[in-house]
């Protein structure tokens, strides 16, 4: 590839369209950027691969920074590129995506700030069989398939930064890496020691809370058993906790548990016997309630019966006294009938002498002869009297025969009342409801014995208060005793409980330690022999995966350095190994005329441009042949001649100019004065007054 004409309008320093033509530089040789120091002399070489690839080559431009802030809203931001590229013409052409003021409508925000639109960005590709293809997607792949190569590698081929390669001339391995990291792009392999680290440290910090934990774990077993060999060998477990004293715990912690189980067994024996004996209380309640409801019944019963045996002993009474008083009442009325009676009938003869005539006969004994009739009283009750006594007394005796049958029924139902009652009561005494040891009722003594037995009714219910309480405060300390051994045997369970968590999460952090100390001897030995911590190498990852790609390109560089040294220098890397400090990318050189070695500080300023050069060249011809053996006729040389001397730059000059002689256009990117009269094809680039760059082609 070769840049024929490249136009840059409002692009990085550039505020208005510039022309370069590189026809007039012919197809070989050297020509000179140049210009003061901030010019935008590089920014040539940005817009060339800015419009190949869309990407600018210095590590703090971005893309999207790319417009000229000198240009006027209305001059259009591109780059557009003719090349030649294996005898055939091409025209790429690229523009930003870019932010302009709108010229329409509200021009302002609400703050007065300028009102923005974005233009959205463009690229096309022209093949020189004039068809064209747009879109910086479809772009930038025709871009890649025709160079072979993407945006890094074609800096890697066409831009020599002397700078960078003097570094890797004169700087150790640590420093060297750094910057190979940026020519062979090896970041992915210091992010693998990186991300090796950080899983290493990972690795590190599970082992550790896993130790922690485990450390928690067993300081917070409590034993509060009798086993003094227990308690000491928890209380010498130290910090120093390894799989023994782990598998150790785990031994010690199994006792405790069966030690637990064995009081729990016998606290639920405990528990049983205690729980059979509150059923067997409560079942003496219950028996006791039962007696004591019967009791009460049998006692209410019988005080119902006492009570009605009273009233009917009191009707029985009552009706005796009736019965007494219709008696009396009686006897005198007799007594009075009879002598009326006695009278009258006395005084019947004297009346009936009065009819007695001689010779007839008498009614009463029928004599006809009445020698002695009798006389008649003075005052004698007529028979009409007599009759009327006789009467009333009739009535009073059939009154009295009606008392009589009442006092009788009613000593009938007292009598029944009274069996019923005995009856009764010797059922009670059966049952052990009274101890009275009254077994008949005399009627002479009842009020008193009824006293008696009413007493003992009224006091039989307290034997069985008394048993009651007594067998609640038994119930109580019962129940006391089976809570109590409730809670021992909560206190167990919990314990077991808590041990055999324990337990499991020792077993299980055992198992994972031994998984995190295995993996930590994996990731540590990996991690450590990528980083180069092993011992006697120090030689990491990057840096080897960098030590093939260094030794093609001093390989291909020595090739150079032996043209430009007439096979004096060669350049070698250095296969030292050991020591505190990073190795395995220092380079040596070997003296040929003298068959000695020498450090590259060792070399003046002259070889050391031609050393940097070679690996340089040696650089760039290793990315091109490991493209695919493609073509890039032009390369760029930026920096490094500010510290030559005058014979110094003079030489180096000549092996550029023998290098240019193989077909190959090369730039030389500088502002020093000796190189304006010693190349006469220049691109020289001046700033105007406000800072716009622009550029004037010297092709004579």
């Amino acid at each position: 590839m070769r840049p024929v004409r490249l136009t840059i309008s409002a692009f990085g320093s550039y505020e208005k369209c510039e022309e370069i033509d590189f026809t007039g530089f012919g197809e070989s040789g050297l020509y000179l950027i140049t210009g003061d120091t901030g010019s935008g002399k590089t920014s040539v070489f940005d817009a060339i691969v800015y419009a190949l690839y869309g990407q600018v080559s210095g590590d703090l431009r971005q893309p999207a920074d790319v417009r000229c802030k000198f240009a006027s809203d209305d001059t259009m931001t591109f780059v557009e590129l003719e090349f030649e590229y294996r005898g055939d013409i091409y025209t790429v052409k690229r523009s930003p995506e870019i932010l302009k003021a709108v010229t329409r409508g509200k021009k302002l925000n609400e703050d007065g700030t300028p009102k923005m639109t974005k233009r959205p960005g463009n690229a096309s590709f022209v093949g020189p069989d004039g068809s064209e293809v747009t879109g910086i997607a479809k772009t930038d792949a025709k871009v890649r398939e025709l160079l072979g190569l993407d945006c890094k590698q074609f800096l890697q081929i066409a831009m020599i930064a002397q700078g960078s390669f003097y570094k890797l001339l004169l700087e150790n391995t640590s420093e060297k890496t750094e910057i190979l990291r940026k020519i062979f792009h090896t970041e992915d392999y210091k992010d693998v020691i990186l991300k090796l680290k950080e899983k290493n440290d990972e690795a590190q910090n599970r082992y550790k809370k896993i130790k922690e934990k485990i450390e928690d774990i067993i300081y917070g077993i409590r034993y509060d058993g009798d086993d003094e060999e227990i308690r000491r060998r928890l209380e010498s477990i130290g910090a120093d906790i390894d799989d023994e004293s782990i598998s150790e715990i785990s031994v010690i912690v199994k006792k405790i548990i069966e030690e637990d189980k064995e009081s729990k067994n016998n606290l639920q024996k405990k528990i049983k016997d205690t729980s059979e004996a509150l059923e067997k209380i409560a079942s003496k309640k219950t028996k006791l309630a039962s007696e004591k409801a019967n009791a009460a019944k049998a006692l209410s019963n019988l005080k119902k019966l006492l009570v009605q045996l009273e009233d009917s002993k009191r009707k029985l009474e009552a009706a005796d006294a009736v019965y007494k008083e219709k008696r009396s009442e009686f006897e005198v009325l007799s007594d009075e009938y009879k002598e009326k009676r006695l009278i009258f009938l006395d005084s019947a003869a004297g009346v009936l002498a009065e009819t007695l005539e001689r010779g007839r006969p008498c009614p009463v004994c029928g004599s006809v002869e009445h020698p002695a009739p009798a006389r008649k009283a003075g005052d004698v009750p007529s028979q009409s009297e007599v009759e009327k006594y006789g009467k009333k007394l009739e009535k009073v005796q059939a009154d009295i025969e009606k008392k009589a049958g009442l006092r009788a029924k009613q000593e009938g139902v007292f009598r029944e009342q009274k069996s019923a009652f005995l009856k009764e009561m010797k059922q009670a005494v059966k049952d052990g409801v009274m101890d009275s040891q009254v077994s008949g009722i005399d009627d002479d003594k009842f009020d008193a014995i009824s006293e008696k037995i009413m007493s003992d009714i009224e006091s039989t219910g307290r034997p069985f208060e008394e048993e009651m309480q007594r067998i609640e405060n038994e119930e109580r300390s019962v129940r006391a005793e089976l809570k109590k051994l409730n809670g021992e045997r909560d206190i167990v369970l919990t314990r077991i409980a808590t041990y055999s968590e324990s337990l499991e999460k020792l077993e299980k952090a055992q198992k994972d330690i031994k998984e995190s100390y295995e993996d930590i001897r994996f990731i540590s030995n990996l991690y450590n022999t990528a980083a180069g911590n092993n011992s006697g190498f120090n030689l990491n990852f990057e840096t080897f995966a960098q030590q093939e790609s260094f030794d093609n390109i001093i390989l291909r560089a020595n090739i150079h350095l032996s043209d430009m040294t007439s096979g004096r220098y060669e350049l070698e890397r250095s296969k030292e190994t050991g020591g505190k400090a990073k190795v395995g990318l220092d380079i040596k050189v070997t003296d040929n005329y003298n068959a000695t070695e020498r450090k590259v500080k060792m070399l003046s300023g002259g070889e050391l441009f031609e050393a940097s050069l070679a690996l340089a060249l040696g650089l760039s011809e290793e990315v091109q042949a490991a493209s695919g053996g493609i073509s890039i006729d032009t390369l760029f040389v930026d920096e490094g001649f500010g510290s030559l001397d005058k014979e110094s730059l003079d030489h180096a000059i000549q092996v550029l100019q023998r290098l240019s002689s193989e077909n190959k256009l090369i730039g030389i990117i500088s502002h020093v004065s000796d190189l304006k009269t010693m190349i006469k094809k220049k691109i020289i680039v001046d700033k105007d007054s406000h800072g716009a760059s622009h550029v004037t082609v010297v092709t004579e």
